[in-house]
């Protein structure tokens, strides 16, 4: 057998489709990349930009995850500074559209009381005079898909509104 023989193999060669599959494939690479940036940025479950805190001047502090997946742990902390009051109780009223969406699964300390007060559901935690700010965690599971807000408050003029999305 000569040399030219051996190299004479009967493929069909097709170099615009060759091409065409390269470039699809490294615009699936990217596209994969990009998603693997975005989860680990925080943007499909917790993360650093999906972590945020709201508040409402020194009273009242709120501690979330923007975005949740659906049945997954998660937790709101919720920080109560009222220098006002040295003893008696808390109350941190949160809007009843809010809880809907969610699976409540406890709140750490335990309230002394919880109350219907109109679009609310108003939490009472005893307070211990010099113990310094009351700090509240409410953990529970996201129960419905998409975006939902709430509204967090204690008494009149402490309140603050958070949004997060749950994904599938």
């Amino acid at each position: 057998m000569s040399a030219q023989s051996t190299r004479r193999l009967e493929i069909n060669e097709d170099p615009a489709f060759q091409q065409r599959d390269w470039r699809i494939q490294r615009v699936g690479w990217a596209i994969l990349a990009l998603i693997i940036a975005v989860a680990l940025a925080g943007l499909l479950g917790p993360g650093p930009l999906s972590g945020t805190m709201v508040s409402s001047g020194k009273t009242l502090e709120v501690e979330y995850q923007r975005f949740l997946r659906h049945g997954s742990q998660s937790e709101l902390l919720v920080k109560v500074d009222d220098e006002e009051q040295t003893a008696g109780e808390v109350r941190i009223a949160i809007s009843r559209d809010y809880l809907d969406a969610l699976d409540l699964q406890q709140v750490t300390p335990s309230p002394i009381l919880v109350q219907a007060a109109g679009q609310s559901v108003v939490y009472v935690f005893a307070r211990v005079a010099g113990s310094g700010p009351m700090r509240v965690k409410v953990a529970f599971k996201p129960d419905k898909l998409g975006a939902h807000s709430g509204r967090i408050a204690v008494g009149e003029d402490s309140r603050v509104l958070i949004r997060q999305f749950t994904y599938p």
